[in-house]
């Protein structure tokens, strides 16, 4: 999985044991692109987002395409 925003795992605010386990839970589950989470990895590499910030399917597709590659799943 990937994320979008890094306060996804932000443990400085308002944080109880409830959302602590969750993200110790998850975070090792999620990956990033190149060092980036997926919504700064698409603006670097120019992809289309809709005004809400959502990279659209072009974002979609190569970012698929870059984890089947990595994972060599072709």
């Amino acid at each position: 999985m990937t994320y979008m925003d890094e306060l996804l795992f932000d443990q400085r605010w308002n944080i109880s044991a409830a959302v602590t386990d969750l993200q110790e839970y998850t975070h090792p589950y999620m990956i990033k692109f190149d060092g980036m989470t997926f919504l700064d990895w698409s603006r670097k590499n120019g992809y289309p987002e809709t005004q809400l910030w959502h990279p659209l399917e072009a974002a979609h597709a190569a970012a698929a395409d870059k984890l089947i590659q990595s994972y060599n799943l072709v």
